[in-house]
């Protein structure tokens, strides 16, 4: 650190204390109700594993992101009070509580002793390694060091305490003997490093056998200093009650003296420090968190940032601090649980508490002063401060006219005059501030020019032009909107789309060319004419809400009809037919409804939805909601803008996010996945499997867990079991189950997966194995065999008659059991074909039935394959429940069973999809069949009073759709030389011919491509 550095530090901390930046922040408070029963915490670490450990005055937790795990007297940590947790380099967790010093090696505390007494340790920084083989414990005002006692092999590892410092090291250095922390700078496998200690009222460092005490004359004032941090500069910061000091390296005095104002009168416990991954220092004050924030800009000053209630922050008394693994902040507070900082070093908020004079934001633009302006449901705003002043958001100064309604639209002209449309239709500008040398900068009134219909948006193309967007009306333009009397008139000429069509979103290609998306779809303007192309392989006719120019002269359209959708113009057809770009399309977005679309600098796609964001760097995407630090998941249509940094603003109905960092959204975190248990009938099995069990009914039950702590709710599991099954499951659980497993060897195996950051674990198996039960087993064939023999003797010696008759009983019991054992394999096959819900063929057994219609059809005699889909199920599920929608899957298996062929073939693909098989049926005469079969579907309401809904009498009545995708195979000898298709490739086409169908607008029958 630089002189200069540690003056402006000094500079900066005799100032007051106050907040540089007015940002709120998303945090996520962990209680009771989360399994964290005792909210005072303690202490706060994280182990090599990814796993947080809490510590509190009632227990210790471990929690992997999903749920918390109490340790206590089971696991060996007798006390209940935890007072400090630390994780040493070489990955070894130290529990420190009032009654005891505790090591974790994995299954249980081991406590440490000093002459056969336990060490109890208080709250604060009181545990640093020394090296590998060695702990610095502060107990009793005294430092110990921990080892390993000698113990004889096969017995359990020891640990015992001794002090530190011998009786005349205290006598010469009486503040030894009142020690208050600890830590070591430099530690390796060989010690060496440099011992800080905070000793007496100063502190204390020992290197290389040298003790110094640092006190007054070295710019350490009389305090109790409880922590001690070097910082990645090599800066030394020591923390005590009133004061925050910084000593640079190399130096023989701390320079620079950073109060922190208190109105405690109380002595405080607990003094975390700690710096995070953008080397910024954290402590906290009487009010929350404090942050030093450096300049980002040379020469900047740095500031302090003051993080409380107001910036949402609901943990006033901090008592731990931690940065994990992925770079966020967690907060621990004496009596309101545990919060984590979500997304901490990419998102800030602005909500009411900044000023907004209404939280939902519908436009941004930066003004010619370089200011940005948000439009609001209540008028239009201006965000204020940022430097030497708080940054607030206040209603714009001369906006009076346009206040109190929906402004929808902003654009900056070449004069940079403001201009801005309102849902209620006001089109209106603002003139740039002049400077008049005196009263500065001074902002004009906003001028109405228009009374329009709604305003989508205002759009100044690079000609200077500026066109309006209109509901029902069209487009509005401006030749000259910086001229002293503008006007918005309608278009001369027409246009190729109906005339009363909305035009809501607009965007400029590189070439120049105007894009505009429409409800009646896409409309172009260059070369100097209109038209309204045609996008190959959708709809005619596709409403359009919002469209983006990417840089490379593609087009990114957001719609109803069609979700999402890339298209570039088709070679040699400019301004007539559009087609789609790659393999993009509307699956991206999903069920999400797609409202602002935006290529930044980098070349990445955002998308703002009903149901947070995605973002798109033509490699990979990634989902961020509430969860991730977003201000609200229900972002508003074109509330998208990128900043001149490079940050992007978003606004939703609940206030707008500011993406600090968007260039920390695609790092991904490392997930692994961990087994944290594995049991049978209450008994414990060793986690990395490697068992061999004897046969039982009871289940075997594995319990999963994957620390991680971003987008939590994309966090699934894709599992099977090697030797029984092929297919992958997939859970959102951290719990498998198996019950009566067959004999056999196994192997689990399980890959951890989180869609909404497309992170995926490296795969995990469990091997084990199931012995058969008694009565398969060799031992009991030899008994039999015995029995026999020895009932034989007996009857040779005694009488035939008896004999003859203990061989016939013999008998009996064998077939007995043998039909047992046959039962027993039947009602396996049963439950591994069928599907326990519409009682039809389940996937893997129609799939079997397709490759040996396949193996049959290969010399004569056709195939048809329909791959049918319930129409709208989602939607059944949610208004009437998951009950309804499975007694609808039933009446629909019934129908389809009762409509098809003896010969034909029905089974349950997954969900609400169904394949069937119509052996014998070819191109010519499948149609009239097939129409019938799926009119079988709608032919009546279904009733959903069944016994799976409940609803007993006075149920509803539904009328269910369903949309087929069909594909019929002729023979080898009817098609010439033609390989018969594999079954991949035909499922593959069906379910194009299905996706076709739905996307035509469902209930219908379609046919693969080519018949």
């Amino acid at each position: 650190m630089s002189l200069a550095w540690l003056l402006l530090l000094v500079f900066v901390g005799l100032l007051p204390t106050s907040a540089a930046r007015a940002q709120e922040y998303a945090f996520r408070s962990y209680t009771q109700e989360d399994g964290l029963a005792n909210l005072s915490i303690t202490a706060l670490a994280q182990d090599a594993m990814g796993f947080l450990w809490v510590g509190t005055e009632n227990g210790l937790y471990r929690f992997d992101g999903g749920k918390f795990q109490r340790f206590g007297p089971a696991e060996g940590l007798k006390e209940p009070y935890v007072s400090t947790v630390y994780v040493a380099p070489a990955g070894v967790l130290w529990v420190g509580t009032t009654g005891g010093l505790y090591r974790w090696d994995g299954r249980v505390f081991t406590p440490v002793l000093q002459d056969d007494r336990p060490v109890p340790v208080w709250q604060g920084q009181k545990l640093a390694a020394l090296d590998a083989g060695h702990l610095l414990v502060v107990g009793r005002e005294e430092l110990l060091v921990v080892e390993q006692r000698p113990v004889a092999a096969g017995t359990p590892a020891q640990w015992d305490a001794r002090p530190f410092f011998g009786a005349d090291q205290k006598a010469a250095a009486p503040s030894l003997a009142h020690i208050q922390s600890v830590r070591v700078f430099g530690v390796g496998e060989q010690g060496g490093g440099d011992l800080w200690l905070g000793c007496g009222q100063g502190l204390c460092t020992l290197r290389q056998g040298r003790l110094t005490v640092w006190g007054p004359e070295q710019g350490v004032p009389a305090d109790r200093w409880g922590n001690v941090m070097r910082d990645v500069d090599g800066t030394v910061w020591a923390r005590g009650e009133h004061q925050l000091l910084a000593l640079a390296p190399g130096a023989g005095r701390f320079t620079a003296q950073l109060p922190i104002p208190s109105t405690r009168t109380n002595v405080r416990v607990f003094l975390p420090l700690l710096q995070d991954m953008d080397r910024s220092v954290i402590t906290f004050a009487d009010q929350g968190l404090l942050r030093l924030v450096r300049g980002q800009a040379p020469g900047e000053p740095a500031k302090w940032e003051q993080i409380g209630e107001a910036s949402g922050l609901p943990a006033r008394e901090v008592s731990a601090l931690l940065v994990d693994h992925d770079g966020e902040l967690w907060v621990g507070s004496a009596g309101l649980g545990l919060t984590h900082w979500v997304g901490y070093r990419s998102w800030s908020n602005w909500t009411a508490r900044q000023g907004l004079m209404h939280e939902s934001v519908w436009s941004f633009r930066r003004d010619a002063a370089g200011r940005l302006m948000i439009g609001t449901d209540g008028g239009l705003a201006r965000l204020e401060g940022g430097d030497d002043a708080p940054a607030r958001i206040i209603p714009a100064p001369g906006a009076q006219a346009v206040q109190s309604h929906q402004v929808g639209a902003l654009a900056v002209d070449k004069s940079g005059r403001l201009w801005g449309g309102t849902f209620s239709g006001l089109l209106f500008y603002q003139d740039p501030p002049a400077a008049d040398g005196k009263e500065g900068d001074k902002t004009g009134p906003v001028t109405v020019v228009a009374h329009l219909p709604l305003i989508f948006q205002v759009f100044a193309d690079n000609t200077g032009r500026l066109w309006v967007m209109t509901r029902k009306k069209g487009l509005f333009v401006i030749d000259h909107p910086e001229g002293p009397d503008p006007k918005a008139v309608p278009l001369a000429v027409p246009l190729p789309i109906p005339a009363d069509s909305s035009v809501s979103s607009a965007c400029q290609s590189p070439s120049g060319t105007l894009w505009f998306a429409t409800e009646s779809g896409l409309l172009r303007y260059g070369d100097g004419r209109w038209t309204a192309p045609t996008i190959t392989g959708l709809p005619p006719v596709t409403r359009y809400n919002v469209i983006a120019c990417a840089r490379d002269g593609t087009i990114w359209l957001g719609g109803e009809t069609v979700r999402l959708a890339h298209v570039q113009e088709s070679d040699g057809k400019a301004g007539a037919v559009m087609q789609p770009v790659g393999d993009i399309t509307e699956d991206m977005a999903g069920d999400r409804q797609i409202l602002g679309l935006l290529e930044d600098r980098r070349g990445w796609v955002w998308m703002t939805t009903d149901s947070g964001i995605l973002v798109w760097n033509a490699g990979a995407l990634r989902q961020y909601g509430h969860e991730s630090g977003l201000v609200w998941n229900d972002c508003n249509q074109s509330a998208l803008m990128e900043d001149g940094d490079g940050t992007l603003w978003v606004g939703t109905s609940k206030g707008l996010t500011h993406i600090t960092r968007p260039d920390l959204l695609f790092n991904r975190p490392a997930l692994v996945t961990r087994v944290t248990g594995i049991e049978r009938n209450g008994v414990a099995l060793p986690t990395d499997g490697r068992f061999d069990l004897p046969w039982d009914t009871a289940p075997l039950t594995f319990h999963l867990t994957t620390p991680s702590f971003r987008s939590r709710g994309g966090q699934i599991y894709r599992y099977r079991l090697n030797g029984l099954e092929g297919d992958w499951n997939v859970t959102a659980g951290q719990e498998i189950r198996y019950s009566a497993l067959p004999s056999g060897r196994y192997e689990l195996e399980i890959v951890a997966r989180n869609t909404a950051l497309q992170a995926m674990a490296p795969s995990i198996l469990l091997p084990f194995t199931i012995r058969p039960p008694w009565w398969q087993t060799k031992l009991f064939y030899l008994a039999c065999a015995l029995a026999v023999v020895a009932i034989g003797v007996a009857a040779y010696r005694w009488r035939t008659h008896a004999d003859g008759e203990r061989r016939r009983t013999l008998e009996t019991l064998v077939e007995a059991r043998t039909r047992e054992l046959e039962a027993s394999r039947e009602q396996l096959r049963q439950l591994a074909m069928y599907d326990s819900l519409t009682q039809l063929w389940n996937r893997r057994a129609i799939l079997d039935l397709v490759e040996l219609e396949l193996a049959r059809r290969r010399d004569d005699g056709a195939l048809t394959v329909v791959l049918a889909d319930v129409d709208h199920f989602k939607r059944i599920n949610d208004t009437h429940g998951h009950p309804a929608g499975d007694a609808v899957l039933v009446e629909v298996a019934r129908r389809l069973s009762a409509a098809v062929r003896s010969y034909d073939s029905v089974g349950r693909y997954g969900g609400e999809e169904f394949l069937i098989l119509l052996p014998g049926l070819g191109r010519e005469n499948c149609v009239e069949v097939l129409n019938r079969l799926h009119g079988t579907i709608s032919q009546a309401p279904m009733p959903l009073d069944g016994p799976l809904d409940g609803l007993g009498e006075g149920g509803e009545n539904l009328t269910v759709t369903c949309s087929f995708g069909v594909i019929c195979v002729e023979p080898l000898l009817m098609s010439g030389a033609t390989p018969m298709p594999p079954l991949a490739d035909i499922i593959k086409q069906a379910d194009q011919a299905l996706y076709r169908a739905k996307h035509l607008g469902r209930n219908r029958v379609e046919y693969a491509n080519g018949m």
